[in-house]
């Protein structure tokens, strides 16, 4: 799957951060950010395996409130909003 092979590169490069973006298959670029009142156990599993090698993770967000403490909850280090 496409989020296998950029976890497989990014765990291999080791840069000192990772920016997750949601993208549709077919998408050039995201037209929307990580809505993470949906529980995403794939997104927490690559938060999870990234951090184990020091890699800062930032998500990609929609620009609601409500979401920030959610991406505290998935362990982000830092969010960027889509606007």
């Amino acid at each position: 799957t496409p989020e296998k092979r950029f976890q497989e590169i990014v765990l291999d490069l080791k840069p000192d951060q990772a920016t997750l973006v949601p993208v549709k298959e077919g998408e050039i670029t995201s037209d929307h950010g990580f809505d993470l009142k949906q529980e995403n156990k794939n997104l927490l599993q690559m938060i999870e395996s990234f951090q184990k090698e020091k890699i800062r993770v930032s998500l990609f967000l929609e620009p609601i409130g409500e979401q920030i403490p959610l991406a505290k909850k998935y362990g982000a280090d830092r969010i960027e909003f889509y606007t």
